[in-house]
């Protein structure tokens, strides 16, 4: 079962995400703002991120890049609504958030190796 830490500020989004990925077969830890992030992955590490730009605190390009530093092979999904914010952080994938919940766990799977 794959671990998906969902970084996301609007708690409703987050929430959504969260139960769709779940009923898919992946656990899913969920992080309000770029700090809770890190600190989540550092102490429970997960299989793949699904990251919103902006939040409070940390960017969400910047906690890109941190994950990146620690852990440079860890798949990360962008699910934002201002994709132009995204520069050069180092995602594998960027979605916006109109993109469909089939989307979203489409890439998750590929990223993973996981069946859904």
């Amino acid at each position: 079962m794959p671990h998906i830490l969902v970084v996301e500020d609007d708690a409703s989004y987050a929430y959504a995400l969260s139960r769709i990925l779940t009923r898919s077969g992946m656990r899913v830890t969920i992080a309000a703002d770029g700090e809770r992030a890190l600190e989540n992955e550092a102490a429970d590490p997960c299989d793949a991120v699904v990251l919103d730009l902006r939040m409070p605190g940390l960017h969400g390009s910047h906690v890109a890049r941190r994950l990146r530093l620690s852990r440079p092979g860890l798949p990360i999904v962008v699910l934002t609504g201002v994709p132009d914010e995204i520069g050069d952080a180092p995602v594998d994938v960027l979605l916006t958030k109109t993109s469909s919940p089939s989307d979203v766990l489409y890439h998750l799977t590929a990223l993973t190796g996981s069946k859904s």
